[in-house]
């Protein structure tokens, strides 16, 4: 399972959605601050481990988003006990 990128859910285009407001799946991305937050934890999310491994993303492809998130010791959660 993937964390989904606000900014790709809520498109201006409003394409995630039907007629009625419902929310379908039709164009999301990864989010960049879930993944950094992720490896500042030291580890990185399962869709960014096999994006990479696959060859379609660099190891450093989400590292851009490091600067823009928080620190994990301002998060205030025990680094050993978070599934992250």
């Amino acid at each position: 399972m993937t964390f989904s990128c606000h900014k790709t859910v809520y498109r201006p285009d409003g394409v995630n959605f039907s007629d009625d407001g419902d929310y379908t799946t039709k164009e999301v991305s990864h989010c960049p601050g879930a993944a950094a937050v992720a490896r500042k934890f030291g580890r990185d999310t399962v869709a960014v481990q096999v994006a990479s491994r696959l060859g379609f993303i660099d190891e450093d492809h989400y590292d851009g988003a490091l600067e823009g998130t928080l620190e994990p010791q301002d998060l205030q959660v025990d680094k050993t006990v978070a599934r992250i």
